[in-house]
C-alpha cells in the first residue's frame, strides 16, 4: 500500500493474518490508524500526526523504517 492517506477516522485500517508494506502514506487525526492481529508489516517514510494510536499490534512484527 502506498501513497494513502487517511484523515478523521475511526480506523484506518486493520491488518490480519497479513504481511504488507505501507509507504510514503500519511495518517492523521484518527482514533486509530493501524491495526495488525498476527500480522507482518513494514512501514516505510508514513507520517502519523494526532492521531490517538498510531499502531496496535497482537501477535505482530512492525517494522519502522
Amino acid at each position: 500500500m502506498a501513497n494513502t492517506v487517511v484523515f478523521n477516522s475511526c480506523l484506518g485500517f486493520q491488518f490480519q493474518e497479513s504481511e504488507i508494506e505501507i509507504k510514503d502514506s500519511i495518517f492523521s487525526d484518527n482514533y486509530s490508524a493501524l491495526r495488525f492481529r498476527d500480522s507482518k508489516a513494514e512501514i516505510i517514510n508514513t507520517i502519523f500526526t494526532n492521531n490517538y494510536s498510531a499502531a496496535h499490534s497482537l501477535r505482530s512484527e512492525i517494522i519502522f523504517e
